[in-house]
């Protein structure tokens, strides 16, 4: 979509370079973002608040003995902005988020570009599979450090929150969970960059 789109008009004479393939990626993540970040904080909301309900009240969860805010998404939208607002309810977090999306976009989009080029095998499946998985590994390392902050930002927490846990806990605590979180972004990647090669491919649009 956007990605070679982007790229094309920053490089201009085609002949696009790395800086090309990140701003690109980037753009098109922190854009995307920006669109979808009242879902992302419905979605980590609910998540939160999950447990079984009896009575009106969590009996288990994270939320047990609280009263149940949202009754589903819908539910979740409405009184988010109805209580909170817009920029302290659903796009509570936005900067973080919207950093986070730019950084892996730009990381993973770049990374898959180059790592295509780099490699002299032949366009197809075993490419497709290969550079994916390396590019959603490299871009969740890249970006793995925002993905735990924008976390905590979403369940309520402001910087404070956030300086204050980190000097508990040390600067290793936002590499947290990197392991399975590269393990889950690979093999999003295995599934997501051959469907859309494939998709280029019967449209008749040059492979990424």
């Amino acid at each position: 979509g956007l990605y070679s789109t982007t790229k094309k008009w920053l490089s201009g004479d085609g002949k696009d370079n790395l800086s090309h393939r990140m701003l690109s990626g980037m753009f098109t993540g922190g854009l995307g973002s920006m669109i979808s970040c009242p879902l992302d904080v419905v979605r980590t909301r609910m998540q939160a608040d999950a447990g079984v309900v009896r009575n009106g009240k969590y009996v288990t969860g994270l939320k047990k003995g609280d009263a149940v805010r949202y009754r589903g998404m819908i539910s979740a939208f409405l009184t988010i902005f109805k209580e909170e607002g817009l920029k302290k309810g659903l796009y509570r977090g936005a900067s973080v988020t919207v950093l986070r999306a730019s950084l892996l976009n730009g990381a993973q989009l770049a990374s898959y570009d180059t790592l295509k080029r780099s490699l002299n095998w032949n366009e197809g499946p075993a490419l497709h599979f290969f550079c994916g998985f390396a590019s959603g590994v490299i871009a969740q390392t890249a970006v793995m450090p925002v993905d735990t902050i924008k976390s905590q930002m979403m369940l309520g927490s402001g910087w404070k929150d956030v300086f204050a846990t980190l000097r508990r806990n040390g600067p290793f605590y936002l590499y947290r969970g990197l392991a399975p979180a590269c393990a889950g972004q690979g093999l999003i990647m295995v599934l997501q960059m051959p469907l859309i090669e494939e998709f280029r491919r019967l449209l008749g649009i040059k492979a990424i």
